[in-house]
């Protein structure tokens, strides 16, 4: 079971998270960006979030550790870890394509306990917890059913970033299974 004030605090990042990234969006402030060594985008604005939301983490939970996508990781070997995407979807965000969003999590022992996915620009949150129902828009929500795995859906943000063993995993799991015909999975 998650302790009610972590996933409270959670929600108050993603809150600040979204605020700093709407008056960003409603402002039109283009932040500066810079492309990573992985060759992904990164923007002032990213920086500028991951920051805020590590000193309320600092603040809040001094013996927490902290794995953010900007910055150096802190006490990452704590049993409480927080972990921060202050922008997923940068180039989304950089494009003015509403499907950015802020990820954060926490785990403990290594182990996923919270996980919030919120986009501010089309006011959609997911929030999963251990011990709790996972909440879209703060009511439950499941995924559809599928029998087998040729049924399923398969969709990823933008393979153009994945490395040659990232990409070659996608490629197997979007194959279709030996001896069926039909396409392979989008």
């Amino acid at each position: 079971m998650v302790e009610k004030d972590w996933l409270e605090f959670s929600l108050e990042l993603a809150n600040e998270s979204g605020t700093m990234l709407s008056e960003a969006m409603r402002t039109r402030q283009g932040p500066q960006r810079q492309i990573k060594a992985d060759r992904s985008f990164v923007t002032s604005l990213d920086t500028q979030i991951e920051r805020r939301l590590r000193e309320r983490i600092i603040d809040a939970y001094p013996t927490h550790g902290i794995l953010g996508e900007e910055e150096d990781s802190i006490q990452a070997d704590a049993d409480l870890v927080w972990v921060l995407d202050p922008i997923d979807g940068t180039a989304a965000f950089i494009a003015g394509i509403p499907v950015y969003g802020t990820l954060i999590a926490l785990l403990r022992d290594g182990e996923p306990v919270i996980g919030v996915l919120d986009l501010p620009a089309t006011r959609e949150r997911w929030v999963g917890a251990k011990g709790h129902p996972t909440l879209y828009n703060g009511h439950p929500c499941h995924t559809r059913p599928c029998a087998s795995l040729k049924d399923a859906f398969c969709s990823v943000s933008n393979p153009d970033f994945f490395t040659p063993p990232e990409a070659c995993v996608l490629d197997a799991v979007r194959a279709p299974p030996p001896g069926a015909s039909g396409a392979a999975l989008a």
